[in-house]
């Protein structure tokens, strides 16, 4: 009695899931208006299929799918690349900062001013599965520091790349001595105070300094 949506599949339809949708025999819906059934047009819609079909030809995303990403640090630069990242194809996320949003963080940050007082953690996993239903997020609404060294260590061991986005320099310390251990490659990035400048470094295990 409380339903106001009613979609009605017949056999043939749950037999053949490739079979054209748009043949009105197959699925059929209702919304209750009024206290009235009305039938209306209901469309599958393959998402899975089409949300990275434009990319073909410019980026080849299956080289991505099944990567993992760590990125560490959720403020004005690591939430707009766990977005970005969460365009590409990129299927499992590792994300971990401490903070919540305030409203000075809204002029640069991937988030808006309905998010502020939220964990950034909490607000990003939302994100990137509003661009890709499909990717696993690891959340870890904690700090980097020395106290959790042994969980951070895991996180950088199990990433193919760690993003290090993370605005104190202790913890910029202990990504960094972490990846040089795992051998995992690392990309550190941020601005300076008041944002007059930024700063980008690519590490490579073995073939760049650290």
């Amino acid at each position: 009695p409380d339903d106001h949506v009613r979609v009605i599949v017949n056999e043939a339809f749950e037999q053949n899931i490739e079979a054209d949708f748009d043949k009105p025999q197959r699925i059929v819906g209702y919304v209750k208006y009024q206290e009235e059934w009305k039938e209306v047009l209901v469309q599958i819609v393959p998402v899975r299929n089409e949300i990275f079909s434009r990319f073909g030809g410019i980026l080849e995303t299956d080289s991505l799918a099944g990567k993992q990403v760590f990125v560490a640090g959720l403020g004005s630069f690591g939430s707009q690349i766990a977005l970005e990242f969460s365009k590409l194809g990129i299927t499992h996320f590792d994300i971990m900062d401490h903070d919540r949003l305030e409203v000075a963080n809204i002029a640069r940050h991937a988030a808006g001013l309905s998010d502020v007082g939220r964990y950034k953690t909490k607000v990003m996993a939302e994100m990137i599965h509003e661009r890709n239903p499909y990717a696993e997020v690891c959340v870890k609404t904690e700090k980097v520091s020395w106290d959790n060294i042994g969980t951070v260590r895991e996180l950088v061991k199990q990433a193919d790349i760690v993003i290090c986005a993370a605005d104190e320099m202790s913890a910029k310390l202990i990504i960094n001595r972490l990846c040089v251990q795992e051998k995992t490659p690392c990309i550190f990035a941020g601005a300076f105070r008041r944002a007059y400048g930024g700063q980008i470094l690519f590490f490579h295990p073995g073939e760049s300094p650290c």
